[in-house]
């Protein structure tokens, strides 16, 4: 890709990125206030002159002016529908037990749920209470993998409904169940309440439904019109600044988000070129190599090259990577760092160089060769940020 916002200090022509590199992928890493965000709109410049697609997770919401851009507000105008998150996924995000008997009666709860919608359009909850157990199989077998919708509202209402028992006196074991356990019932009673309150709070109601004041769409339909239509200088930004100091939640949907684009890209018919950018990406990032292996980032560096998916990632430090995530990228646009045992990571490289470069300046290293760039700012950014 020809960069014609990246000039090469030596020869003032445009720096060829991946000139030499199969790996696609691109680091931005520098100290606040080094240029890294300038940079990554420049890039973002260069690829819709190229044509090229990008999706943009902004952290903060400061890719929201970028032309010839859609713009989506997480909590906002699109929303996560909570039947997209496996059953950790929703523990965690409901602050609920995430011990082996609540993964049990959680998932036991969403299967009702999904079948009352979407096999029997109920919209309240399923009775299990005297529901033939073969009955119950084969309605699990036709739901499938299609039928994910379900009202999470109900939740509380359908984890009552798993608390069943034969009945003591004349039990029939061909039914689920004949009568409340309510010793059961009772010893989740707070458990059940708080997870009523969580449900209802502004934050969950916005992230996982549309519980916003303004029409909201669901992310994936969002994200699959996007992967799906090639148009010139399409852009996508998802504007994550509600998400901002919630920590692992956060890391929980970005991740989320990331597995869905590859999912979706390898079920789709197309393969034009798409690069996911992420913005202040150790916000998002594991800081444990064991978590990597299911971790939405991580796939797509691992796997995105078959699909015609690239990654712009920018952080503040390269430390904030854990080696494993670093091995992905071969090419790293590095802007002034902090540290000299950060610019030992690339060989070669000289640590005064990086340490004294002024905002604009930036050092571009791919396939054992680095070359010193000065960043042209988009006009629109300038005039954006003119005082």
């Amino acid at each position: 890709m020809l960069a014609r916002s990246l000039i090469n200090a030596n020869n003032q022509q445009p720096v060829h990125l991946f000139e030499n590199s199969l790996n696609q992928h691109l680091s931005i890493t520098g100290q606040t206030g080094s240029g890294k965000t300038t940079s990554t709109v420049a890039l973002l410049s260069d690829l819709q002159r190229a044509n090229q697609a990008a999706f943009i997770l902004d952290p903060t919401g400061e890719y929201q002016h970028l032309p010839n851009a859609s713009v989506y507000r997480l909590g906002d105008n699109c929303y996560l529908s909570a039947g997209r998150l496996t059953v950790d996924q929703l523990l965690f995000a409901l602050g609920l037990p995430a011990t082996s008997e609540w993964q049990m009666t959680l998932a036991d709860a969403i299967a009702g749920l999904r079948v009352a919608h979407n096999l029997l359009g109920l919209t309240s909850t399923l009775k299990k209470v005297g529901r033939e157990r073969r009955q119950w199989q084969d309605e699990v077998r036709s739901l499938g993998n299609w039928g994910r919708d379900y009202d999470v509202d109900l939740l509380p209402e359908q984890l009552i409904e798993e608390m069943i028992m034969p009945d003591p006196d004349l039990p029939q074991h061909h039914l689920l169940g004949q009568v409340y356990d309510t010793d059961r019932i009772h010893d989740h009673w707070a458990i059940i309440n708080h997870l009523r309150t969580q449900l209802a709070t502004s934050r969950f109601q916005k992230l996982f439904g549309n519980g916003s004041t303004s029409p909201a769409y669901e992310l994936t339909y969002v994200l699959k019109l996007f992967l799906n239509q090639s148009m010139q200088h399409q852009s996508l930004v998802l504007d994550l600044s509600l998400l901002q100091g919630q920590g692992r939640l956060q890391q929980l949907l970005v991740s989320l988000i990331c597995q869905t684009i590859l999912r979706l890209r390898l079920s789709a018919q197309t393969s034009f070129p798409v690069t996911v950018v992420i913005d202040e990406a150790h916000r998002y990032l594991p800081n444990d190599d064991a978590k990597l292996t299911d971790n939405g980032i991580f796939r797509i560096l691992r796997e995105g090259r078959k699909v015609n998916l690239s990654m712009l990632l920018t952080t503040q430090s390269p430390l904030d990577l854990v080696p494993r995530l670093r091995s992905q990228f071969a090419n790293v646009l590095l802007h002034r760092l902090a540290e000299p045992v950060e610019s030992r990571l690339w060989p070669g490289l000289d640590w005064s160089t990086i340490a004294n470069q002024a905002i604009g300046q930036a050092t571009y290293f791919s396939a054992g060769r680095s070359i010193p760039v000065k960043v042209t700012e988009p006009q629109w950014w300038q005039k954006e940020h003119s005082v």
